[in-house]
């Protein structure tokens, strides 16, 4: 595959039993935002609640005071995607979201550091989820924001080696690109303005925000995810690549080799997205779009041997994405912004070359932005999670090729209540895992995969292990 941008495509093709995909988005300013954004907040009375301090490694979770009543511990990237759809406007464009994403984890994880002043009925909290600090509603992520945070989540923002209170409203004077900059404050209009205007994400802020720095590191917790067999990775948020080999599987047992949990590499929070190619093949995606292939030759032992040219790029373009996924054996999967499903061959994928078919980046489906949730099983069946929580089983039957063939009962519902989890991933052949946000593993076995039928083994939702939140 080349360079070049790899959205270029030909002619649509069908679309697969799925709503209309959104509205293009606009590039005016539009109502929607709350008119009083997170500002510099009042300083309290010591209460003796202590917690996260940490200017290099975010929070694994952050207390929020519900509006509702009660305090509610949340995994902390979670709480960013939570929060972004509710103070950017989803449809803006990519770096403007990118652009949020920052401000809002910056935010966030400078509150983690300060919150020892904050108490509610005898307990700590860290944020509020009003606009006295963010917007935050639990569930309310959708796929172009949660692809902004992606893109980001290995990128900090810091003033003088410290994060700092990432202040931000909807307009700062004007809703023109840079308009009212003080260096304070970031401009929510203002960051679409730019984002029109061509400048990426790290341009926007280093247009509102005086005196940052932005690097690489500093992500929380990558999602973890299979390469099939009961062999999971963990990417951790310092960085560390974790290695678990689930010998109970195939039958949802809490066995696991008493290696688990190994470390088997480092470095991998500079990517935005992790995710599995398939027999030990690990692929990164850069916040600037590179898509970079690692092989993990002791993946079914959980030693740290990788091949000499692990880290190879072998693509570009892919933050254009907000979800991205592999079915295996070299085929990929990436969701458009419009909802559009484009699939990818990867020929190289056993050694690292940047090899492609050359009808890679087709379009085979639309419709995907619907979901809050896209897994990629195994031989070309796809889950979705609607935003109710339903699962639905999908078959394409071109997956080899790229065509834009699925089975007549693609779209199938097949069960529910998956809205409990805050990430899915499969294991391939109908074993599906799904972390809730205590950080419980559950392992679920679908029986019915092939087909499409709502059937499951009788100990499906079985606790296999704990802590995956971490």
């Amino acid at each position: 595959m080349s360079g070049s941008r790899i959205l270029a495509l030909g002619t649509a093709l069908l679309a697969l039993a799925a709503p209309a995909t959104a509205a293009a988005a606009s590039t005016t300013n539009v109502v929607g935002i709350p008119l009083t954004m997170n500002t510099a907040a009042t300083a309290l009375a010591s209460t003796g609640c202590g917690g996260h301090y940490d200017d290099q490694n975010p929070p694994a979770t952050i207390r929020v005071l519900l509006s509702s009543g009660g305090i509610s511990t949340v995994p902390f990237e979670q709480y960013v995607k939570d929060v972004l759809p509710n103070e950017w406007i989803s449809r803006w464009q990519p770096a403007a979201l990118q652009a949020g994403a920052m401000a809002v984890k910056t935010y966030a994880w400078y509150w983690t550091n300060h919150s020892g002043a904050r108490s509610s009925g005898g307990q700590c909290f860290d944020v509020y989820d009003t606009t006295q600090s963010q917007v935050y509603k639990a569930g309310s992520h959708k796929p172009s924001t949660d692809a902004a945070v992606d893109a980001t989540w290995g990128v900090s923002m810091r003033r003088d080696g410290a994060i700092f209170e990432a202040q931000y409203r909807a307009t700062a004077g004007g809703t023109g690109c840079g308009q009212g900059a003080d260096g304070i404050k970031l401009s929510q209009n203002g960051s679409q303005a730019c984002a029109v205007a061509g400048y990426d994400y790290q341009r926007i802020l280093r247009t509102y925000y005086s005196n940052i720095d932005i690097s690489a590191g500093g992500g929380t917790t990558r999602s973890p995810f299979s390469e099939g067999r009961g062999i999971l990775y963990y990417p951790q948020a310092d960085g560390r690549m974790l290695w678990y080999d689930h010998t109970g599987y195939l039958s949802g047992t809490q066995d696991w080799t008493g290696n688990s949990g190994a470390q088997v590499s480092q470095g991998w929070n500079e990517y935005g997205k992790v995710f599995s190619g398939g027999n030990g093949i690990v692929y990164g995606i850069s916040p600037n779009g590179d898509l970079h292939w690692y092989k993990n030759t002791g993946y079914l032992s959980g030693t740290a041997d990788w091949t000499a040219n692990s880290g190879a790029v072998v693509s570009h373009g892919w933050n254009e994405y907000s979800r991205v996924f592999s079915l295996g054996d070299g085929i990929i999967y990436g969701v458009a912004s419009d909802g559009t499903l484009h699939w990818y061959h990867h020929t190289g994928y056993l050694t690292g070359t940047a090899d492609w078919t050359s009808n890679s980046g087709v379009q085979v489906s639309q419709g995907w932005d619907q979901f809050s949730l896209v897994v990629g099983g195994a031989d070309g069946v796809i889950y979705a999670v609607t935003s109710d929580g339903r699962l639905l089983w999908y078959d394409h039957t071109g997956y080899k090729s790229g065509t834009s063939d699925w089975t007549g009962n693609s779209g199938a519902q097949v069960s529910q209540g998956w809205t409990e989890f805050t990430h899915v991933f499969s294991g391939g052949n109908g074993i599906l895992y799904g972390v809730s946000p205590n950080g419980d593993l559950h392992w679920y076995d679908h029986l019915g995969y092939h087909t499409g039928s709502a059937a499951w083994s009788g100990n499906s939702s079985a606790l296999v292990s704990h802590g995956w939140n971490n």
